[in-house]
């Protein structure tokens, strides 16, 4: 019988649930660089899913969870806030190489097919191309398979090979999806498929507009079929803090997304067999008044929504997840992952909090998915130092597998990647690692 158990995940987005345990994983071929990071562990129920599989939403939701392989733990005696990680390894191919070779590649989504033995995971990259008449190269989604969680066999194009690396998601260029990015996968218990939740940019950088999330379906994870040539979720007008910056005077001429900056991007979904409901947290880059300073700002915030079908979406209004005060490591906050807690059936949140200079990722419960308690002991793990490639930490995927080695019978796998300082000589450079941790009491 097929497993599959999910990550519900981000990155940037993020990014959330998927068949299989949830992600968090060393990267292949690295070795491991202890920098002073704790360890961390958590579950996830999976629940039936296509053809015999599983999905990685919990049978019940907000509700009690059951406790699996937990040793019969109950939630008086696990601690959601007690989640620690270990050291980091860097995730390569099985040759030793990097998995983007110009180390342009971001988000992780991983899932963890239990039947199989195998990990698979899509990441946002850029090809080492661009399509015939377009000046950019190709902003879309890749796929890869391990055995291990470290390393990486990328997914190649028998046909028409990419010298970077190969995307098995593609915008249409000529639409207005001029890029995806940051996608959250399930094994949809309803349709039968793999259903991902994709952000599309309708401009590029320096002026990112987001238009919204697509909805695609696949029956293997290599072949995508879009499920609208709409987005099924963009941002509201009626929501003050979902409202876009607008970069030229209104009325004005100028092609629209070249004008307008912000939007919705990184979502985290997951499928709520009790209610029979998606669940969707999203992150929202939007023009608001920045608590700080009492001036209009670009702010990141995160919101959620619910679903009958997964492509219309009722809104909670207000966003759900604020940053921290002023002068807080995490003042800005996006690309939450969440997951839910088999023991306790509530809600683990994982994000990437950001302050100038600062880019580490945190962690949050909820009982019912709306209001959240930041960990007392964020950051979870600080990144290097400045002036190294790995200086931001960004995007957490992360995976609850059971495991009888590991406190209340689970561990927490963790899927992140880095990037150094803006503005230092030479390119951004990308790279991808994994944590593994287990709550401690």
């Amino acid at each position: 019988m097929k497993k599959d158990y999910q990550f519900i995940g981000w990155v940037l987005v993020s990014l959330l649930a998927f068949t299989g345990f949830a992600c968090s994983k060393k990267g292949g071929g690295g070795s491991d660089s202890s920098d002073g990071t704790t360890t961390s562990a958590g579950n996830n129920n999976p629940v039936p899913g296509p053809n015999g599989g599983t999905s990685g939403a919990p049978p019940n939701p907000g509700g009690g969870g059951s406790g699996g392989s937990g040793g019969g733990l109950t939630p008086t005696t696990w601690d959601p806030m007690s989640i620690q990680f270990g050291p980091r390894t860097k995730l390569l191919r099985t040759d030793g190489t990097l998995i983007h070779p110009n180390q342009f590649a971001t988000d992780p989504m991983v899932i963890y097919d239990q039947s199989a033995k195998l990990y698979k995971m899509w990441i946002t990259c850029y090809t080492g191309k661009a399509p015939k008449g377009y000046p950019l190269r190709t902003l879309g989604i890749a796929y890869g398979t391990s055995q291990d969680g470290f390393k990486w066999t990328m997914w190649k194009d028998p046909v028409n090979p990419d010298p970077d690396l190969d995307i098995v998601i593609k915008p249409s260029i000529d639409g207005v999806d001029k890029g995806l990015e940051t996608i959250n996968i399930i094994n949809d218990p309803i349709t039968g498929k793999f259903t991902a939740w994709i952000a599309e940019q309708w401009y590029r950088m320096p002026h990112i507009f987001y238009g919204g999330l697509r909805r695609y379906e696949s029956d293997d994870g290599i072949t995508w079929v879009k499920d609208t040539n709409t987005p099924i979720f963009t941002y509201d007008k009626a929501n003050v803090w979902e409202k876009l910056f607008v970069k030229s005077p209104e009325g004005n001429s100028v092609d629209l997304y070249k004008t307008l900056q912000g939007g919705i991007v990184e979502p985290s979904v997951l499928f709520n067999s009790k209610t029979g409901e998606y669940f969707l947290w999203y992150s929202v880059n939007g023009i608001d008044i920045n608590p700080h300073t009492g001036e209009r700002a670009l702010l990141w915030r995160t919101g959620f929504a619910k679903s009958k079908d997964g492509k219309t979406w009722v809104r909670n209004g207000p966003p759900v997840f604020i940053g921290g005060s002023s002068g807080a490591w995490d003042q800005t906050v996006s690309g939450s992952s969440v997951i839910i807690d088999p023991i306790t059936g509530g809600y683990h949140l994982f994000y990437h909090g950001g302050s100038p200079g600062i880019g580490w990722i945190g962690h949050a419960y909820s009982t019912d998915g709306l209001n959240w308690t930041k960990n007392p002991n964020n950051p979870l793990f600080k990144s290097q130092p400045n002036g190294t490639e790995d200086h931001f930490d960004v995007a957490p995927c992360v995976l609850i597998i059971p495991d009888q080695n590991s406190f209340g019978g689970y561990r927490f796998e963790m899927f992140y990647f880095t990037f150094s300082q803006w503005g230092l000589p030479g390119p951004t450079k990308f790279n991808f690692y994994r944590r593994d941790g287990a709550m401690t009491k």
